[in-house]
């Protein structure tokens, strides 16, 4: 493991001495700052592992589980792209390396479980893009074994996060990384069952959200806190939008009614498609003239709603 840690991170710090012109050259300081912070960290891993060869305690394994998710985490943040690129396989392959050891040290790391999941869907989503992307004589033979190969990423995700559930049941953050992976299954495939699989999620953690007190959420230790309102509202966006695909266009009507006006905005887009698809054009384009030009995510004009 020791030897792992070196060879990632001196590909890490070779990757980021030729950054794109969008990533760290336009800041060097940064760049610098985070290259001693992630090699500390990997310091403090080495150290907490040669440690757990000579005695192998409970809370040391733990806080290397921990210590390996932020590597995760610093190491992904590296890869400062632009919108127009994809991070590098092997780079997500490194992240799912992190990740794979903090949850062999802590088989309950929620964070862990979470975003490895984020990891497979990644890494299978790499294996349609380059085999439609780089091979030009694609037989059909060749599509059925790169969606099979794909699939079975997606399948390693949905086993992470079902685990990440079973832990935590009343954590929201848990059905949340579900339902992304539902979604993102569904939009690969095109099956509408993953779709209500997804929004099944969505409305689970709205439950779990109004069975809570306070204003802030903590999902993970050593995590900041989050504002309760704001995480809501987006699970709301998520409800309707998925609402929306489904054609429960009532459905979406009836929950943009119950937003507050300061986040009304974030569901205009959602609401004049369904007032559309329900054939009350008139009050779906009187509602857009009203916002129009106060509401950056309004399409420039009313009748792309229609296409």
């Amino acid at each position: 493991m020791k030897g792992l840690l070196k060879i990632l991170s001196l590909t890490g710090l070779l990757y980021l001495t030729n950054p794109n012109e969008n990533s760290f050259a336009q800041n060097q300081d940064i760049h610098q700052t985070r290259i001693a912070q992630r090699d500390s960290l990997i310091n403090k891993i080495e150290t907490l592992e040669d440690s757990l060869v000579v005695k192998d305690k409970e809370n040391t394994r733990k806080e290397l589980s921990h210590l390996y998710a932020r590597l995760h985490q610093r190491f992904i943040r590296f890869l400062d792209l632009s919108e127009d690129e994809m991070v590098d396989k092997q780079d997500i392959i490194k992240g799912e390396e992190y990740l794979t050891r903090a949850i062999e040290l802590d088989p309950k790391n929620l964070f862990a479980l979470n975003h490895r999941g984020e990891m497979y869907i990644q890494l299978g989503g790499r294996v349609l893009y380059d085999a439609f992307k780089t091979n030009k004589n694609f037989s059909a033979e060749d599509s059925t074994k790169a969606r099979d190969d794909a699939q079975r990423y997606f399948e390693l995700a949905l086993e992470d996060n079902y685990k990440a559930v079973k832990t935590e049941p009343n954590n929201p953050e848990a059905y949340r990384h579900l339902a992304q992976t539902y979604r993102d299954i569904s939009e690969t495939f095109s099956n509408r069952l993953d779709l209500v699989e997804s929004l099944n999620c969505y409305e689970k953690i709205r439950d779990l959200l109004d069975s809570t007190d306070g204003d802030s959420l903590k999902f993970y230790p050593n995590e900041c806190k989050i504002p309760f309102e704001n995480y809501y509202f987006m699970n709301s966006e998520s409800i309707v939008s998925l609402n929306l695909l489904l054609g429960n266009y009532d459905k979406v009507i009836r929950e943009c009614d119950k937003i507050p006006l300061k986040y009304e905005p974030l569901f205009l887009n959602l609401l004049i498609e369904a007032l559309i698809h329900t054939g009350r054009e008139d009050k779906a384009k009187k509602r857009y003239k009203e916002f129009k030009g106060k509401v950056p995510i309004l399409r420039d004009n009313f009748e792309d709603y229609k296409n």
